[in-house]
């Protein structure tokens, strides 16, 4: 792994689960709230589309972490980032998907240096 990329991406990681866990807050109090509720709905969508955001922005840094380039590993984004608004569970697993499931490219390049 590139650890310039790795330790950004571990940063990445840590803002979108705040993010989640603040989602999850707001969404759980929205529910309780009768009336003024779309300001509670209002900031549950901005902090949905952040989480998102965030979830998508550290998946693609451990694949470049992990020796993907950028524009390999787009096409793949852009179906993740699709279909994960119909699936939200999906961007959450990817970081895991990419740590345990894609094969790293950088150890060919150590070995030669």
């Amino acid at each position: 792994m590139i650890a310039k990329h790795r330790n950004w991406a571990l940063v990445q990681i840590v803002v979108a689960i705040a993010l989640t866990v603040a989602l999850v807050m707001v969404f759980r109090k929205s529910v309780h709230v009768r009336e003024g509720a779309d300001n509670w709905d209002v900031l549950g969508i901005a902090l949905y589309v952040a989480a998102y955001a965030a979830w998508v922005s550290a998946s693609l840094t451990l694949a470049r972490a992990r020796g993907y380039q950028r524009d390999a590993m787009g096409a793949l984004f852009m179906v993740v980032f699709v279909i994960g608004f119909c699936i939200p569970i999906l961007p959450i697993l990817f970081p895991f998907f990419i740590i345990f499931g894609l094969q790293d490219r950088t150890k060919d390049r150590m070995r030669r240096r």
